[in-house]
């Protein structure tokens, strides 16, 4: 999708969707997983940490779920395309525009991802306090 930065210019965002269906009209972006349906859960109560399904809802139009596909029975959790998927459609421009004005990112380094980074270190997270 291209899309016109103020400062980049015209960019391509692009994604790869794991599964685009179709049903009653309506284009569903289908995400597997293989988390458990409790963390996915959370994940729904908090999206502004966890922006992939919304980046791909936003780009193919279409409202989007999680399929953890590891639990019996299978039950798609779908995400809040009103909020969710309007929040990251504002949110990623403004961000591709302030980086393109040379500001800072923000380092989120959750513990639980960073023990298995394959960059880690060269954040330096363990000077953050500091």
């Amino acid at each position: 999708m291209p899309y016109p930065i103020a400062g980049l210019g015209e960019v391509t965002l692009h994604g790869r969707v794991d599964r685009v269906d179709a049903k009653d009209g309506t284009r569903y972006v289908i995400d597997y997983k293989t988390s458990a349906a409790q963390s996915l859960r959370k994940k729904l109560k908090a999206p502004d940490e966890a922006v992939q399904l919304p980046f791909y809802a936003w780009l193919c139009d279409a409202a989007a779920a999680y399929l953890p596909v590891n639990e019996a029975p299978i039950v798609p959790l779908e995400l809040d395309g009103e909020t969710d998927v309007e929040a990251i459609s504002r949110r990623l421009p403004d961000l591709l525009e302030a980086i393109a004005a040379g500001a800072r990112l923000p380092a989120h380094g959750i513990d639980g991802v960073c023990a298995y980074c394959e960059a880690r270190g060269l954040c330096r997270k363990g000077m953050w306090h500091e």
